[in-house]
């Protein structure tokens, strides 16, 4: 049956299989376990005998690059890698003599503890691959079972011995112990005996003679159990018993009395010749002595009785001691535990001692330092608002100083034009723009003058030339002028209004400077007291992280000797269930942290673009104005467009403008010598004058201007686009300082629900503790319920059981 059993295990263990890899045809590695139960019983002695036999097929080490596993088949392979590298763990502890082996951390380590380090011989058959391609794992295989070999177990047989074996070796120790009393007493009594002052022969004292002699006499007492169940022999082996001295004495008395008593009862029947007093009194002795054998045997068969319970009770006693061995065994092994953990934490709350030290330390410095850092801070908060004060009083001064500059310069524009209209009407056909700004208005009006002082130089020549006014006055009424003109006063006025005109542009340009400057300057000032003032919020977020850590790490130290003493049974009665705790509030700690670190992000992202797209304003308005030369934007595509389109337009019509004053120098030169040459033909040259200059280089003056006006357009066109665009980007300021309030008001709100959470948790540890003490103080009352012992009154001779 047994053969038939073990067969048709194995036949069922031969049809498991798991699906095919490349490096097998049949099937994928896996670990085979076959576990054979052996149990022998002794008919004669009762003694039993029980082992087991594994037989175990480990799988060999492969590559999952190598063997191509997916899916299920690669979890297979992932946990007979780990259940390989645990096997090998299990080794390296056992040969290194570690108290912890992790038979644990794996179902097959855990199945084969008794195998590897337990009361067991161990075979290791090693399949090695001679392959190259095997190196690596053939070597990891080899060395595995030289750590292996070095593993040495002590076997002992597992037997459970019966009832008559522990009987046995009960007697054994009940025989030696009552040879080392009666050793014990003897060597007591040669120590009173010395004491007392009497001196012991030499032939009298206790040796190692005497050791064996006793022994052999024990021995022989042993051999016969009636003589050894005797009163006298038992009180005088030393054996405890529960007979009074008064029985005791009668028991060791009882041996001559019985056998002269029979002699007695014996001689009356033989001899008739007695009398008949002797012989009434011999029976009234046998009477007594019949009665005495009466009690004597109603004493034996209580002391029976009583040696029967002991027995029982001593059986009892061992049952419950073997009990008590092994939960006494597993609460020292508990208390090693425990004692480890203890340390643990006592080393940890050392540490927690040494960094709460140190931390307290820098939170004092941190402490002075953000004092320090706050006063620091309002000081630059009223520095940065005084500065905004005056930048908007320096915005609104310009503001001011612009418009009566544009104003001043309009207005000179328009005497500028009627001057020149009165000297030739070139200047009729352009008009000054009020609406322009004052950077065009000065352009319109140094061109105004460069027009004016050529036509006065260019009449002065003539007038040089010619003493007569006659001329003159006809070049005058060729220009539309009706009365004859007395040109020096009037040059004299125009330089005197032109000088004017030159230190009053020259004021306002340095005017403008200066404010440049200074806006400049509070800008630069704004800029560092806002890098600044980021700087001190974030020491000041620390600060407030490092005060905050300061009252935790003070409120811990409050905490009283009692306190900590509970903390310490708590983490030893329930480290696990903290652990996951702590581990969802890190958990819960670190995903709010994270959420807070995405959205600070995003305000910083949001803040970047709003100073990008100040900057691109800035710097928009800044070419606008002309006061700034071009920087390099991080515009859109089309904005660059634009700025290279203009930057060109302005380069060619800067290049045109120098053709033009090249062409009108060369058109003024044309027309001065052809002066000079007809003096005589003045009237017949001015009229023809206009004909020429409409004829010489009409048809490249003509592209020209209109290349120019095509080009004035577009300037005009890209202009009002830009002004647009910087429209635009004012309307979207609003709405993106809008969504940074709103960011910022959601991460205040963030950091509110932050620390709720926080303070949650700390309620929720809090009522965790407490409900930890109350367990602990219920479990303590029922553990000391538990612990108390039942002293049982031990029965007397002469007592009754129910006697309290």
């Amino acid at each position: 049956m047994f053969r038939k059993s073990v067969l048709r295990t194995y036949f069922q263990g031969a049809y498991i299989c798991s699906p095919i890899s490349d490096m097998n045809e049949h099937s994928s590695r896996s670990h085979s376990i076959f576990r054979i139960c052996i149990q022998q019983n002794n008919r004669d002695t009762g003694k039993q005998l029980i082992g087991s036999l594994y037989l175990v097929d480990l799988a060999g080490s492969e590559k999952v690059s190598r063997s191509g596993a997916e899916g299920s088949t690669l979890d297979e392979a992932k946990n007979i890698n780990k259940s390989l590298s645990t096997l090998g763990n299990v080794i390296n502890a056992l040969v290194e003599g570690n108290t912890h082996i992790p038979y644990r951390d794996s179902k097959l380590t855990r199945i084969l503890q008794q195998s590897l380090g337990g009361n067991s011989k161990t075979i290791i058959i090693i399949a090695a691959s001679p392959a190259a391609s095997n190196e690596v794992e053939t070597k990891s295989t080899l060395v595995f079972g030289v750590r292996a070999k070095t593993i040495k177990n002590q076997v002992v047989p597992n037997a459970q011995l019966t009832a008559e074996e522990w009987r046995r070796l009960y007697e054994r120790e009940l025989d030696r112990c009552k040879q080392l009393y009666s050793v014990m007493t003897n060597l007591d009594t040669e120590i009173r005996r010395w004491r007392n002052g009497e001196v012991v022969a030499k032939e009298q004292w206790f040796t190692e003679d005497c050791y064996g002699r006793v022994f052999n006499e024990m021995k022989t007492e042993m051999s016969d159990p009636r003589a050894s169940l005797s009163g006298n022999d038992l009180i005088m082996s030393g054996v405890p018993t529960y007979l009074p001295e008064t029985v005791a004495s009668i028991t060791a008395s009882d041996g001559p009395l019985t056998d002269t008593a029979k002699v007695k009862v014996r001689r009356p029947q033989n001899l008739e010749l007695v009398e008949d007093a002797k012989v009434a009194e011999l029976f009234r002795m046998l009477d007594e002595k019949d009665d005495e054998v009466n009690k004597q045997c109603q004493l034996v068969a209580k002391l029976e009785n009583q040696l029967a319970q002991t027995r029982e009770d001593y059986t009892r006693v061992n049952h419950e001691n073997d009990k008590l061995q092994t939960l006494l065994e597993k609460a020292q092994r508990d208390a090693d535990v425990r004692r480890s953990e203890v340390k643990d934490v006592l080393q940890a709350l050392e540490e927690l001692a040494v960094t709460y030290d140190e931390k307290n330390t820098e939170c004092k410095k941190v402490a002075k330092d953000l004092e320090e850092m706050t006063t620091e801070m309002a000081k630059l908060k009223e520095q940065l608002e005084l500065h905004e004060t005056g930048e908007e009083e320096l915005k609104a001064n310009i503001s001011t100083l612009r418009e009566k500059l544009r104003d001043l310069i309009y207005g000179l524009n328009l005497e500028l034009v009627e001057v020149g209209t009165r000297l030739s009407n070139v200047f009729s056909h352009t008009r000054p723009d009020n609406s322009g700004s004052v950077e065009e208005q000065a352009a319109v009006l140094k061109l105004y003058v460069l027009q004016i002082k050529t036509e006065l130089q260019s009449l002065l020549k003539f007038s040089r030339s010619n003493t007569s006014e006659g001329p003159l006055n006809q070049v005058c009424f060729a220009a539309g002028i009706s009365t004859p003109i007395n040109l020096s006063p009037v040059s004299e006025d125009f330089g005197e209004i032109q000088r004017d005109f030159e230190r009053k542009i020259k004021e306002l340009q340095t005017l403008l400077v200066e404010a440049e400057k200074t806006i400049k300057r509070k800008q630069d000032n704004n800029t560092q007291l806002e890098a600044d003032l980021r700087m001190l919020n974030k020491e000041l977020l620390q600060q407030r992280t490092n005060t905050q850590l300061l009252t935790e790490l003070r409120q811990i130290n409050g905490m009283s000797d009692q306190l900590f003493d509970r903390v310490h049974s708590t983490v030893e009665r329930s480290a696990t269930h903290i652990q996951e705790q702590l581990n969802r509030a890190k958990g819960d700690m670190e995903s709010a942290v994270n959420l807070a670190d995405k959205l600070r992000e995003e305000n910083i992202v949001l803040k970047f673009q709003l100073e990008r797209f100040v900057n691109e304003v800035d710097i928009l308005r800044k070419r606008l104005d002309g006061t700034e030369p071009e920087r390099n934007g991080s515009a859109t595509a089309a904005k660059e467009q634009a700025k290279n389109e203009l930057k060109s337009m302005e380069d060619t019509v800067m290049h045109e403008l120098g053709v033009l004053n090249s062409l009108r120098r060369v058109f003024i030169s044309d027309l001065k010598n052809r002066i000079k040459k007809n003096a005589a033909k003045e009237t017949s040259i001015l009229e023809d004058e206009p004909i020429e200059s409409q004829s010489v280089g009409t048809a490249l003056q003509r592209e020209r201007i209109a290349f120019l006006r095509s080009s004035l357009d577009n300037l005009t066109k890209v202009h009002k686009q830009l002004v647009r665009d910087n429209a635009d980007l004012r309307c979207d300021i609003p709405k993106l300082e809008k969504r940074v309030k709103a960011s910022m008001e959601r991460i205040k709100d963030l950091e509110v629900a932050l620390r709720e959470s926080k303070e949650q948790m700390i309620r929720d540890k809090r009522r965790y503790h407490q409900e930890l003490e109350r367990i602990k103080e219920v479990n303590w009352t029922r553990g000391n319920a538990r612990l108390r012992t039942n002293i049982v009154k031990p029965i007397r001779a002469g007592q009754s059981k129910n006697t309290n």
